[in-house]
């Protein structure tokens, strides 16, 4: 493979900063079930991936590549590195800095990602074209440009910040006091659905008839950066709609609330993502007895696993395991001696080392708490 129509340095620059050159040695990722149809694959392109490479010399390099979507439109960020210039090269010996670069023409489709980067660098312009197939957890492929063809390899290195997805502390300003509440919200494409939590800080004394309670909203939308949606209440035979609209600015949404009373101004901020992965000790509380069964979240090949190790030591492997923001969510069938599994859907709030919620049967609801247990020590 000839390079001639581009100097050594800005070959060794591109590779390093868009993974163009020899994928470095590192250990096999188990490859994904060839049996099962990529569609099944799609939801899993989006998150954080480190482009791993060799560099002159045997000098590593790495850099650190954003999928994500934005309504419809699938997103490519390659986040800025700092290289080392190759010794005998214009600037040899000295760092510089690639900057952040944003792909274009993004598409994901029967398992095969293509996006293209424009570059200019020491006076040159072009167009690289990245073709990868996703196997897992792993990117593989290749990209081509002015220098020919080259191996593109990425490594899957944790979950995207999706678009509006987690949980918010909404602020509501009302005509003498603050109104506070979480707002959990899940994205999917243009469509959003989520919960709108009962207020955190109202007065004891508070009128029950206006206590607000845990509320699914409707018509969630995001255009662009604009999120709306609905809450309905029934009071009194009447159906009351409040309407919200804000405008998302990083991890800040703004806007106005509209009821039938008026309009407020209210201002969101996302909360820090919870890690829940690790063993959990829960404590479930029955009209009968409390049941301790001690759970463990992990990830692998891409996704949320989850099992549930019981009293009796049986090992139930969990379903729809799910964290959005800190709120937990996973399903349990249990084995019944003489009749169909019993089926369990958990949902809990994560606060640092603590786990609450509740547990959902055909029997009725029941409430849980859970500790997280402390990792044991290496030798």
């Amino acid at each position: 493979m000839k390079h001639t129509a581009l100097p050594l340095l800005l070959v060794v620059s591109l590779g390093t900063a868009l993974g163009v050159v020899r994928a470095a040695d590192e250990p096999a990722t188990k490859p994904a079930d060839t049996a099962k149809p990529a569609v099944a694959k799609a939801a899993g392109i989006e998150g954080l991936w480190t482009i791993r490479m060799d560099g002159p010399n045997g000098q590593g390099f790495k850099r650190d590549m954003l999928i994500s979507r934005k309504g419809d439109a699938l997103q490519i960020t390659l986040k800025s590195v700092e290289m080392k210039a190759p010794e005998g090269a214009p600037g040899g010996g000295g760092s510089f800095t690639i900057p952040e670069q944003q792909g274009k023409d993004a598409d994901f489709k029967d398992g095969v990602l293509t996006f293209a980067i424009d570059y200019a660098f020491s006076g040159q312009t072009g167009t690289i074209k990245h073709k990868a197939t996703l196997k897992g957890d792993t990117l593989e492929g290749e990209l081509e440009g002015g220098f020919g063809t080259m191996p593109f390899k990425a490594t899957r290195a944790g979950e995207a910040p999706t678009g509006i997805t987690g949980t918010w502390k909404l602020s509501v300003q009302m005509q003498n006091r603050t109104l506070e509440r979480d707002l959990v919200l899940t994205q999917k494409g243009d469509a959003v659905t989520g919960t709108l939590k009962a207020p955190t800080n109202l007065p004891a004394d508070a009128n029950a008839n206006f206590r607000p309670t845990d509320q699914e909203i409707k018509d969630g939308t995001l255009k662009g950066d604009v999120l709306t949606f609905s809450i309905t209440r029934e009071r009194s035979g009447q159906t009351f709609t409040t309407s919200y609209k804000g405008t998302l600015k990083g991890d800040t949404l703004e806007g106005d609330v509209t009821t039938p009373r008026g309009t407020s101004h209210f201002v969101a901020k996302r909360l820090p993502a919870a890690d829940p992965m690790g063993q959990w000790d829960l404590s479930i509380v029955t009209p009968d007895r409390t049941y301790t069964p001690k759970i463990t979240l992990s990830k692998g090949e891409g996704k949320l696993n989850g099992v549930m190790l019981n009293e009796d030591g049986s090992v139930i492997t969990m379903k729809s395991v799910s964290v959005t923001g800190k709120t937990v969510k996973f399903h349990v069938d249990v084995p019944m001696p003489s009749s169909d599994p019993l089926a369990l859907d958990f949902e809990g709030t994560v606060d640092g080392d603590t786990l609450k919620g509740t547990c959902h049967s055909t029997f009725g609801d029941s409430a849980f708490t859970g500790k997280k247990a402390k990792a044991a020590a290496k030798a």
